[in-house]
């Protein structure tokens, strides 16, 4: 058998066992050992497709002849062990970016000083990570192919580059719940074959045995095939359409209820079925979660040792997932807090994910902390806000929180943001998704409504924005603003950017407020505000921070500081929302390196920035 194949493209080749065994999914393995054009080999699992059928999915950067050796554990399995063949890559180059430049690559230079601070295309451009939420994507909710298509052609349109998206075995649902289905039932089959829904799970007492123990406490015997076979075309349309998907295997809490040992299954089948893919593996979604009924009577010493237990069982998956994945796609773990405190090998980790709170204008603080402690880590992996603040839950956290969301995390030194909605993460229809299992709603936002949130444009031309520039050579500069969001004050503005080259400050709206008490200040002192030129300058009401702040602004816009005369910067205003420029001509620093930008000609957020001739990418 010899197939042609274009390079980055996934191609396939299926082969019946030939032989009859009770279960094939569990009493046998069948890999393509592939030997690439250099002279590496890499051994490429089959997954199983129903009955005696095995497929294998390949593809590669790598142009030239690819030849491979079929191997099944049980060589009675004629049809298929022994077989030869080879595939031809061929080069590409055409309009699919994420093609053309190939798959992300696992970070070189694991615990060292010297690793990237973000992921690369298998050619070496450094890819922007603006993912997109849909965790329940895969299910019959985000209808194929009319709804699915509409939602990533609104996605590419916007300018998101990825999507997390979970591979069948859901948060915020019982296992075999209704709403966790595609046509084709549940993900995986129970022993009887069964994949239909069932009755909720039913609360267990008792706190996890030791590390590694399977409690099986769900029946997950065997993947169902025809769920994966539609959800394949979900996945590929991602990679058609230009977007990464990172691949989520399950909740957390599939560890407590089904086992280690499940869990590594469920990933040899997600690797042999996406792993050609250009994706990102995220081991598992909050991590040390326990299902929502189980543990409620537990000690904190059994709290404690349950979250061990997960801990060392998902850390034993990562390796398993690394050591086995013939491909090397990036690997990362979604918390409940920081990725690294997934794991007891955090290391290994291609990305550190962070899951920063849901509560608006509260949660900027612990996401700017966050971030900036994990950024701070050595050896330094690069960081992903990864979860925090959907638009619109808890009737919440819209676009301005989203940009301000944006703007604090990448600029503070993270690598990159996911955005989230309410109701499109649950891919929500009429009426809502419903009750979570402990006993609340989240809302009835639609996922139609929820995409079309202003807050999905607006972090996408944010992304445009910083795309003028190297942005992954960017870092924090808060000595570059007057006033600088600091620890003791989070919501304000943010400096990045590169020294000598371009400066990029986020000056959110609700800084404005120190303007309009300058303003005031200045009437005053000019004798406009009613109570004579003699009114002092700073009112008494005024105290403390506001004070100073008020002072600050008395001028105007605080100054940006330590500007040297050369290398000549020119700067303008960039509207978060419209992506408009207003031109703002030759910045001219006084003697002390200081230049105080005019005010801005409306009330809201805008971003300023500094540049020089030469500071935007071709």
């Amino acid at each position: 058998m010899r197939q042609t194949v274009l390079r980055s493209h996934t191609t396939e080749w299926s082969y019946r066992a030939g032989v009859t065994l009770e279960d094939p999914f569990a009493q046998l393995s069948v890999a393509a050992v592939v030997t690439t054009p250099s002279g590496g080999e890499r051994r490429v699992p089959a997954f199983w497709r129903g009955e005696d059928r095995w497929t294998v999915r390949y593809s590669s950067y790598e142009v030239g002849v690819h030849h491979f050796r079929m191997e099944a554990s049980d060589d009675r399995a004629l049809g298929v062990h022994g077989q030869e063949g080879s595939v031809d890559v061929l080069p590409y180059d055409g309009g699919n970016e994420l093609l053309r430049r190939g798959a992300l690559q696992r970070r070189p230079g694991h615990g060292t000083a010297d690793t990237p601070n973000h992921l690369a295309h298998a050619d070496g451009t450094p890819f922007p990570w603006l993912g997109d939420t849909w965790w329940m994507g895969l299910t019959s909710r985000l209808d194929w192919p009319t709804g699915y298509q509409e939602l990533t052609a609104d996605r590419v349109d916007k300018g998101f580059t990825l999507v997390q998206i979970v591979a069948g075995l859901y948060p915020d649902m019982d296992p075999y719940d209704e709403r966790g289905t595609n046509a084709a039932g549940c993900a995986w089959e129970r022993a009887n074959g069964d994949a239909s829904p069932r009755e909720p799970l039913s609360p267990h007492a008792g706190p996890p045995g030791p590390p590694g123990e399977s409690r099986a406490l769900v029946d997950m015997a065997r993947p169902n095939v025809v769920w994966w076979d539609l959800a394949d075309q979900k996945v590929a349309h991602l990679v058609d359409s230009g977007l990464v998907p990172c691949v989520v295997a399950c909740w957390g809490y599939f560890m407590e209820l089904a086992g280690e040992e499940v869990m590594r299954r469920h990933w040899d089948y997600i690797v042999a079925r996406w792993g050609s893919y250009p994706v990102v593996w995220c081991v598992a979604g909050e991590a040390l979660s326990r299902f929502y009924r189980t543990g409620t009577e537990w000690s904190q010493a059994d709290v404690d040792a349950g979250e061990r237990s997960q801990r060392a069982a998902w850390t034993r998956v990562m390796h398993h997932l690394r050591d086995t994945d013939p491909f090397a796609r990036p690997i990362t773990i979604h918390p409940s807090m920081y990725g690294h405190l997934m794991v007891d090998d955090p290391d290994a980790l291609d990305v550190n994910m962070l899951q920063t709170g849901h509560w608006g204008m509260s949660s900027i603080a612990t996401n700017a902390n966050m971030i900036e402690e994990a950024v701070q880590r050595e050896p330094p992996i690069p960081v992903i806000m990864s979860e925090g603040c959907y638009e619109g839950i808890r009737s919440s956290c819209y676009a301005d929180v989203q940009r301000l969301l944006f703007y604090s995390t990448l600029l503070s030194g993270a690598y990159g943001f996911t955005y989230g909605a309410n109701g499109l993460w649950q891919a929500a229809l009429e009426g809502g998704y419903g009750a979570s299992p402990h006993g609340v709603s989240w809302g009835d936002t639609t996922w139609r409504e929820a995409a079309a949130l202003p807050g999905g444009a607006h972090v996408g031309v944010g992304l445009r924005l910083l795309r003028r520039y190297r942005w992954w050579e960017f870092t924090p500069h808060p000595e570059w603003l007057a006033h600088h969001a600091s620890v003791a004050d989070r919501v304000a503005p943010y400096a990045g950017g590169i020294e000598g080259e371009v400066r990029v400050m986020f000056l959110p709206a609700i800084a404005g407020e120190a303007l309009f008490e300058g303003v005031r200040i200045n009437e005053r002192d000019r004798g406009g505000g009613g109570s004579g030129a003699s009114a002092p300058a700073i009112p008494a009401k005024l105290q403390g921070e506001r004070a100073r702040l008020a002072a600050l602004y008395a001028g105007g816009m605080p100054p940006v500081l330590g500007i040297a005369a050369e290398p000549g910067y020119t700067a303008y205003f960039h509207d978060p929302m419209r992506g408009e420029d207003v031109d703002l001509g030759t910045v001219v620093p006084d003697q002390e390196g200081s230049w105080r930008p005019p005010t801005p000609p409306i009330f809201q957020d805008w971003v300023l920035v500094l540049e020089t001739a030469d500071a935007r990418q071709a």
